[in-house]
């Protein structure tokens, strides 16, 4: 049980905090080819960045839906 709790503990923090401030300018579609091309491997193997663009996405997409419902609304 000891090392399950460590492995949680370490997937909260990013592997490569140099490259895991690059998490918004990647998802926004700022970097250069051959930092998407960095990000993109460090992104495979860093469970923290994964979670954010997946929060991210899923953040967009209930916005979305919500902008479409209310636009419904008015109809």
């Amino acid at each position: 049980m000891k090392n399950r709790s460590r492995s949680i503990s370490r997937s909260k923090n990013c592997l490569d905090p140099a490259l895991g401030k690059k998490v918004y300018d990647y998802y926004n579609g700022v970097l250069d080819a051959v930092e998407v091309t960095e990000f993109e491997r460090h992104l495979i193997n860093c469970p923290r960045c994964e979670r954010i663009i997946l929060q991210l996405d899923h953040s967009l997409a209930a916005l979305n839906d919500e902008q479409r419902f209310s636009k419904r609304m008015k109809e």
